[in-house]
């Protein structure tokens, strides 16, 4: 505990959730060069674009919040956010199919802003809605530290975005400089989809930055945009460790185990397979900074056990709500990862 008070201390754990000071946000510049026509710190907010935990993370909060869209349901109302924020499931939607946004649903709830993509506003946009605001994906890390920029103009709030995206970083940095030094451990990011294809996590995927930086390789590196791949290419990889992404609470990893194809693979021999909490390529300052931690352990069973204090730390702090031991258990997949090496650790007890 008291390594984690160390590494933690200059951290997110100074910078509680703070009740919204009274004051106006300043108009801020959207990816599309508008200037959104926000005079006052808004009360309603409609989220379409998957941006929904680090908007609650600035903001402190959640109580803001009237619709989400289709996209955001999915992408967000898994994992530890789920536990922090169990009404979502219950939010009127305002997408019926896909992402883009139907505008008659917009105006009908008149949110005081709409956060989106801009591809999925283009509608919208030609209402002339005056509490637009557009976010665009360009480049993984660079695009969560703009978002998150964005987010704290909007709210009058840019202080508190930019403490926490660099007390994370200051978090992260000194894990690894915790961490024994040995050659790269190489590592493949898989998602089965069925017999026939395998999704991988290439270059692009948003990880690779932060595996590298706690001394791991990925294989798939060298190669283009992650995406299906026939299963004889990802024979030709040796890992180690065997990192199974969770896009949705009922991932499972069970397939891999039981499959014969997949035992020519020595990280599945070995069972050295392990599914990932659910994490948000938005939300790094507080999923990324949690995820580092298990990702330590997971790489090197030396460090000390440490993930899920932090877990419980880096949401309480940002988001005001202790996840419990139960909760956590579910987050780091206790039952799904069971078979898996050295997974005992992770256990309440240990």
């Amino acid at each position: 505990m008291v390594i984690i008070l160390a590494l933690l201390g200059a951290g997110i754990g100074l910078f509680p959730p703070r009740v919204p000071a009274n004051r106006s946000p300043r108009p801020g510049t959207d990816v599309s060069g508008h200037t959104a026509d926000i005079t006052r710190r808004p009360r309603s907010v409609a989220v379409l674009a998957p941006v929904l935990s680090p908007y609650a993370a600035v903001a402190g909060g959640t109580d803001t919040v009237r619709a989400v869209s289709n996209i955001v349901r999915r992408n967000e109302d898994s994992g530890a956010f789920h536990f922090v924020f169990p009404r979502l499931a219950e939010l009127p939607l305002l997408s019926l199919g896909g992402a883009a946004p139907d505008p008659e649903l917009v105006l009908r709830l008149e949110p005081d802003a709409v956060l989106a993509w801009r591809v999925q506003s283009d509608a919208l946009d030609a209402t002339g809605y005056a509490g637009l605001v557009q976010f665009e994906l360009k480049g993984k890390e660079g695009s969560a530290e703009r978002i998150w920029e964005l987010i704290g103009k909007f709210l009058g709030d840019e202080p508190r975005a930019t403490r926490l995206w660099r007390n994370a970083q200051s978090q992260q940095q000194a894990l690894r400089a915790r961490l024994p030094h040995a050659k790269p451990i190489r590592v493949l990011i898989i998602s089965p989809n069925d017999s026939a294809s395998t999704w991988i996590g290439r270059k692009d995927y948003f990880l690779s930055p932060l595996l590298q930086g706690l001394g791991a390789e990925n294989l798939t590196g060298d190669l283009g945009a992650s995406g299906p791949v026939g299963l004889e290419q990802i024979l030709f990889y040796e890992p180690d460790i065997i990192l199974v992404p969770s896009f949705v609470d009922d991932g499972d990893i069970s397939d891999i185990y039981s499959n014969p194809v997949w035992q020519s693979l020595r990280a599945v021999r070995e069972k050295r397979v392990y599914l990932m909490p659910h994490t948000s390529m938005f939300n790094l300052p507080v999923d990324g900074t949690a995820l580092s931690f298990w990702l330590a352990e997971i790489l090197h069973p030396v460090v000390p056990h440490m993930a899920r204090d932090v877990y419980r730390t880096v949401y309480s702090n940002t988001y005001g709500r202790s996840l419990s031991d139960d909760e956590i258990d579910a987050v780091l997949h206790l039952k799904k990862n069971a078979h898996s090496f050295g997974y005992a650790r992770f256990g309440a007890s240990q």
